[in-house]
This record gives C-alpha cells, structure tokens and sequence, in this order.
C-alpha cells in the first residue's frame, strides 16, 4: 500500500460550535471481540489519522491477542507540529483546542467504526472505560478543563468513518489478510 492516501488534507468538519454541545451518557453496546471488528477498529484510527494529516508508519494487529496498534511516523509528527505552531495567544489556544479534539478524535474512530461495522446506533456520548476513550478524555481535559467535546469527537469520527468507508473497508481486509500494513507514505500527496 504505497500510494497517496486519497483522504490527505479533504476532511470537511461539521459546525465548530457543536464542539461545546453538552449531550447525555449512553449506556455502552455490548460489540463482539473478533479479529473482524479488531481489524475495523484499527482501520478506523489510521483512516481518521491519515485524514487529519497525521503522518503514519503502520498499522498491525495481533488476532491471538486481540491487540492491534496505529503506529506514527514520530520525526515526522513533530515536523508537522512545527509547522502549526507558533503565532499569538488565540492562535495557540485555538490550534491547541483543534489539536485537542483532532486527537480525540483519532482515538474514539476505532470504537465508532466497530459501531458502523456492526450497524449499532448510539445516541448521546459513549463512556466505556476502554484505553482510547480514557486518552481522548485526557487530551480534552487538558485542552478545555472539561470533556464536553467527547460527544463532538465521537459524532465527527464516526461521520469522517461513514464518507470513506470504502477506504476503512480495504484497510480492515488488508490488516485481516496479513496483520501488517506498512504505510510510511500513507499520508503523502501525489
């Protein structure tokens, strides 16, 4: 898979101001932990990522385990950051709020494409206390002192998920067949 990833810089966001909509708790779905959904799961994350422009190096699960991981391209990460950075006092609580919610955002992807992969509707925030909704709450507290965005996070990541399903789907039968994808370049333009 070493081609241009066809979602680098073509995310359209839904309205800014739902980021401090305040909705209620859902109770979490029970979803089957399966090398399937695992698959979707880590699929999810590097579509979501790439999309946000976030330099990736591979992908790989393990389906005895049940584990699987996003892997970034570090050097590369912190080149992107540089970059974004800087500029006055608004600038840099707004690019730290957008940087805030972007990572939210990555993280709630995988349980919103084992939603979509299993066609579970969910209305209000989802708080299961898994590692990827602990992280995005960690980032969204340091960001805005409160995870009110987690609601945002989870519609955004799902709503990114459902316009390039196709993409999530051909990542997840790509990790089915050989557990590995290697994507240093998922993320470059053509």
């Amino acid at each position: 898979m070493n081609t241009p990833h066809p979602l680098a810089g073509s995310i359209t966001l839904p309205p800014r101001q739902w980021v401090r909509r305040v909705v209620g708790t859902a109770p979490t779905p029970k979803i089957p932990g399966d090398a399937r959904t695992l698959a979707f799961h880590e699929a999810g994350h590097a579509v979501v990522a790439a999309g946000f422009g976030v330099p990736l190096d591979r992908i790989e699960v393990n389906f005895q385990r049940l584990r699987g991981a996003v892997h970034v391209d570090r050097p590369a990460c912190r080149q992107f950051a540089e970059e974004r950075g800087g500029g006055d006092e608004a600038r840099s609580q707004s690019l730290e709020e957008f940087a805030a919610v972007s990572a939210a955002t990555i993280y709630m992807a995988g349980k919103q494409a084992e939603l979509l992969l299993h066609e579970i509707a969910v209305e209000g925030t989802l708080r299961p206390s898994d590692t990827d909704t602990i992280q995005a709450r960690r980032v969204l507290l340091e960001a805005f002192g409160h995870d009110a965005p987690l609601w945002y996070c989870q519609r955004l990541a799902r709503y990114l998920l459902a316009c390039n399903w196709g993409l999530v789907t051909s990542v997840a039968e790509e990790l089915l067949a050989s557990g590995t994808i290697q994507i240093t370049d998922f993320t470059e333009t053509a």
